[in-house]
């Protein structure tokens, strides 16, 4: 699995914080709640162990959505939610506007919408702060085993995952979950290499603006 250098992992580490920042904007002008929501850490592992690295309980049921992402940025990124916390956050996100026994019947597509301003909320600032563009596909939403779940098809002991625990706080109340962008090996080298790019025209800029 590829090494990051210090100033690579404050440079993820700040612009998820941003892109967070942004999606829980959206999110309130949305719900019309005050919403928050941090990266209070940030993990690496192998497209392999990526059920073990987000979860500790292997037998746990989770909700995931799931967007890929191709252009000048590729990566299929996940925001994934154990199965009772997601329900909670819809209840949460729908307060007032959906009677409760219509909560359960909601989630799919609540989870859907979240996911998609979340994830894309990240990924749009990413894209903006390198420079490069790209195409996203419609959110997938998934239920089930995490082991199964969070098999992707497609990848391997090559390739890196950058997992990321976020959590929500929606009228005082705190909802945990975690966010998980998988690299194939060529595409985690372009991204860093844009990251690197970056510092670059910042330290050729004077004060760095």
């Amino acid at each position: 699995m590829r090494t990051f250098t210090e100033t690579q992992l404050d440079a993820l580490f700040e612009i998820f914080n941003i892109g967070v920042g942004r999606a829980a904007a959206s999110m309130s002008a949305m719900t019309g709640e005050s919403v928050s929501l941090i990266v209070p850490t940030m993990d690496f592992c192998d497209a392999r162990q990526i059920a073990g690295t987000l979860l500790k309980d292997s037998a746990e049921h989770i909700c995931c959505v799931s967007q890929r992402y191709e252009g000048g940025l590729e990566t299929e990124a996940l925001l994934v939610f154990p199965e009772a916390s997601s329900l909670e956050l819809v209840r949460e996100i729908l307060k007032g506007t959906v009677p409760g026994e219509s909560i359960h019947e909601m989630e799919q597509e609540a989870m859907s919408e979240i996911g998609n301003i979340v994830l894309n909320s990240c990924v749009s600032t990413f894209a903006n702060i390198l420079h490069v563009q790209f195409n996203a596909s419609l959110p997938v939403f998934m239920r089930g085993l995490c082991t199964q779940v969070l098999d992707i098809p497609g990848y391997g002991d090559d390739d890196t995952v950058i997992a990321l625990d976020i959590s929500f706080t929606i009228e005082a109340k705190s909802i945990r979950g975690n966010m998980a962008f998988i690299f194939q090996l060529n595409s985690l080298d372009n991204f860093m290499q844009n990251i690197d790019d970056y510092f670059a025209r910042m330290l050729a800029v004077p004060g760095g603006q």
